[in-house]
């Protein structure tokens, strides 16, 4: 009887010896499963809803890193390609993973206005000092100033320009009331045929800008 007895311990502990051992060698085979990386957009600090993404502030803002794949969002952005111009459409946590949904090119924000195109102007291409104290919603007229032959001569390219976004250097948007910001960058909307002439006159140095305070 006790020889039957220490027979079914011995094989009991075989047994168990046996799961033991399988169940050890799943942990390391588990250990040595390799971790596939991604590559994936992510912000270097807290980015503030509307930033602007621009030239200047994209390396600042923004970095690459390598992210373990089970953790990638579906749609996360994997290169700094192509996002200079676009704008954040929600603030962002330093460290966060951005995603399509995150970022917009400053005419999909706007939408559809039929005939009317968005274009963005940097108040460093202009010689004004207004330009820097507009604001959203300012009314300005559009002029080319060319000296020719017999005198100045100017012309108006476009009237009653309602200004739509004012940004600063670093893209951030300038509030309304904010008085003390510097605008480097405004965004307005403007008609199909007037945009050769308007950006003739930009890089010439002939566009000047006039604001309406009525």
């Amino acid at each position: 009887m006790k020889d039957k007895k220490r027979v079914w311990i011995g094989a009991a502990s075989a047994v168990l010896a046996v799961v033991v051992f399988i169940a050890i060698l799943r942990i390391q085979t588990a250990g040595l499963e390799e971790v596939v990386y991604e590559n994936v957009v992510t912000a270097r600090q807290t980015i503030a809803e509307d930033t602007a993404l621009t030239e200047g502030n994209i390396g600042t803002l923004l970095e690459i890193r390598q992210v373990p794949q089970e953790y990638v969002p579906e749609e996360a952005l994997s290169s700094l390609e192509g996002l200079e111009g676009c704008v954040i459409t929600a603030e962002i946590s330093a460290g966060s993973i951005l995603t399509q949904g995150l970022v917009r090119t400053i005419p999909d924000i706007y939408g559809d206005y039929g005939e009317l195109f968005w274009i963005s102007v940097s108040a460093e291409q202009l010689t004004q000092a207004v330009a820097g104290t507009l604001r959203a919603g300012d009314v300005i007229d559009l002029y080319c100033v060319e000296n020719g032959a017999e005198g100045v001569f100017c012309s108006l390219l476009q009237g009653n320009v309602r200004v739509e976004r004012v940004l600063t250097k670093s893209g951030e948007q300038i509030a309304n009331g904010d008085e003390s910001s510097l605008a480097q960058l405004f965004v307005i909307p403007m008609e199909r045929e007037d945009i050769p002439l308007f950006y003739e006159a930009l890089y010439s140095g002939s566009l000047m800008i006039a604001r309406c305070d009525g």
